[in-house]
C-alpha cells in the first residue's frame, strides 16, 4: 500500500494509513484481491473518508485510489499466471496500463455469455473429424471465464507446464502460464470434462472411461 502512495508515517492506534487498509480493506492477503470488487473498494474507502479524525479518518487523492486499482488488477494478473503477487514489488507506473487492462477483461467477462452461445460448436459425431472439430470446441472454451478470471481454454493446453511467454493478448498469456493444480484449476477441471463429454455423441467416445491424469478426458481424443 506504501508504493501506492498512502500515508505509512502517521499513526492511529498503533497502525498507518498504509497498514490500515491493507488489513482493513485486503485482511493482510494477498489472495483477497481476486474476490474484492471495485465497488466493494469504493465502499470501504467511502467509509474511511467519511469517519472523524478521533475515529481514524483516512481521506485519499484520486490518483492513489487509481493506484490501488490497478494493484488489484496486478494482484489477479499474478495469480492467474501462477505467481506469487508477495515475492515482487507492484509496479506502480504501469498504473494506467493495468487500469485498461481491468477494463478490457470486465468487457470480456461481461460479455462471456452471448460469445459462448454464438461460439458453441457443434456436436461431435461420426460425421465430424476431429481435426475440424476440436479447434471449434477450443475456442468456445477461450469465451468462458472461470472462477480466477482464466478462460476455460487453459485446462486443455498441450504442455504440462505454464509457458512464460509475453503475448499481447493478455488472455493468451492467462491461458499459457495459468497454474495446473489448486482449487480453481480443480473445479475448472471438472467442468471442461463436462463440456468435453456432453458433446460426444458417437456410441465409441461414451464407452472410453476417463483416468486420475490431468484433463485426460481432452487428451485421450487427440
Amino acid at each position: 500500500m506504501v508504493i501506492c502512495g498512502i500515508n505509512d508515517a502517521t499513526l492511529f492506534q498503533g497502525r498507518t494509513q498504509a497498514e490500515r487498509i491493507a488489513y482493513e480493506i485486503f485482511s493482510d492477503d494477498f489472495n483477497t484481491t481476486m474476490d474484492v470488487s471495485i465497488d466493494e473498494l469504493n465502499d470501504e474507502l467511502k467509509t474511511l473518508a467519511g469517519m472523524t479524525t478521533a475515529q481514524g479518518q483516512i481521506r485519499l487523492m484520486p490518483g492513489i485510489k487509481k493506484n490501488i486499482r490497478a494493484f488489484i488488477q496486478w494482484c489477479r494478473d499474478e495469480f492467474r499466471m501462477g505467481r506469487d503477487p508477495a515475492t515482487v514489488q507492484f509496479p506502480v507506473i504501469d498504473a494506467a496500463h493495468l487500469l485498461r487492462r481491468m477494463k478490457t477483461h470486465e468487457q470480456y467477462v461481461y460479455g462471456s455469455k452471448l460469445m459462448s452461445q454464438q461460439a458453441l460448436p457443434q456436436d461431435f459425431t461420426n460425421d465430424v473429424t476431429w481435426e475440424d472439430w476440436h479447434p471449434t470446441f477450443v475456442n468456445y472454451l477461450r469465451t468462458m471465464p472461470r472462477r480466477d478470471g482464466v478462460p476455460l481454454q487453459y485446462v486443455v493446453q498441450t504442455n504440462e507446464a505454464s509457458v512464460p511467454t509475453y503475448h499481447e493478448d493478455f488472455l493468451e498469456m492467462y491461458i499459457q502460464m495459468a497454474p495446473l493444480n489448486g482449487e480453481a484449476f480443480t473445479i475448472t477441471e471438472m467442468e471442461d470434462a463436462f463440456w468435453l463429454w456432453s458433446c460426444l455423441k458417437t456410441f465409441e467416445f461414451l464407452m472410453l472411461t476417463t483416468f486420475p491424469k490431468r484433463h485426460l478426458d481432452w487428451f485421450c481424443f487427440q
